[in-house]
């Protein structure tokens, strides 16, 4: 079962799907939920209840019981959002740091062709990243998140790439070589091991050859495809976790933003091993998806 604010339209749309959800007040989440661990879910994405339904359903999958919280960074103002929804949905940093949650997601957002700094909420971001790290003993950061935790922590840089990664790529977990000295990473992978599918959208990439070699907190590449790149990475201890594709995808999702960029003339082919001959949707990651999070989340 998963605990969702009072009214969230994915709450609806999963019951109706057959799972477990319950309603509760967003001024709840100040409490403690017994039986329940808290993820909170910072949503950098411009549509939230695509998002929104993306994490809480693949959440409800693991079968875990967890209470998920929506929050956004104090001061932050939206485009595509009204104030009315975040202030019914979402709780500010400040009240995120009253729990603190046992798991925290950090979501990829359409922000790869800026650099780190022009991002109107860089400052606030790292000061979240920062407070993370001292606070919560495992947090996610999706795609561009990703690539901005690794800026942040390691001064990894990003990679503009000459045309969009886009599709579902098959990924070859780390060896013994890497594992060796993090039994914690060993753990994390050994259910998703030695190969499995993921999802990608994206116009830049993060590279192994920029990573840092030494240090306590260097991140550790756990898995990596010849035509996708590294895409996931990890601290020893798993207090960062980084993944660069999009695990938490719907079936339809990929679709959606082909048939997108299809309207707005952009150049755009269609996503790899993603439609069978006969033009179906093949959804060749949700396996793969509910290990991850749950390994994440338990």
């Amino acid at each position: 079962m998963i605990l969702l604010p009072q009214h969230l339209p994915a709450a609806e749309i999963l019951r109706n799907e057959g799972f477990d959800v319950r309603e509760v007040p967003l001024e709840s989440f100040s409490q403690p939920a017994p039986g329940f661990s808290d993820v909170a879910v910072l949503n950098l994405m411009p549509v939230k209840p695509t998002t929104e339904l993306d994490f809480a359903r693949v959440c409800v999958r693991t079968g875990l019981s967890l209470r998920l919280c929506f929050f956004r960074l104090d001061g932050q103002t939206f485009k595509h959002t009204s104030e009315d929804y975040i202030r019914s949905f979402y709780l500010s940093f400040s009240q995120l740091r009253q729990l603190p949650p046992r798991r925290l997601i950090v979501t990829g957002a359409p922000l790869e062709q800026i650099a780190f700094e022009d991002v109107r909420y860089w400052q606030p971001l790292c000061e979240l990243m920062d407070w993370a790290d001292r606070h919560v003993p495992s947090t996610l950061y999706v795609c561009w998140a990703a690539q901005a935790a690794l800026y942040h922590f390691n001064r990894v840089p990003k990679h503009a790439i000459p045309e969009k990664r886009f599709g579902i790529f098959p990924v070859e977990t780390a060896g013994e070589d890497v594992l060796k000295t993090a039994p914690a990473c060993r753990r994390f992978l050994e259910p998703l091991a030695p190969c499995f599918m993921m999802p990608h959208s994206r116009h830049s990439e993060v590279r192994l050859a920029d990573f840092p070699t030494t240090g306590a907190d260097a991140p550790l590449p756990l898995a990596s495809g010849a035509d996708c790149g590294l895409s996931l990475a990890a601290t020893a201890d798993l207090r960062r976790v980084f993944v660069t594709g999009h695990l938490e995808y719907a079936s339809e999702t990929l679709h959606n933003e082909y048939q997108r960029d299809l309207a707005k003339g952009l150049p755009i082919q269609p996503p790899l091993n993603y439609y069978s001959p006969e033009g179906e949707i093949q959804n060749r990651w949700l396996p793969s998806a509910v290990t991850f999070y749950r390994r994440f989340l338990e």
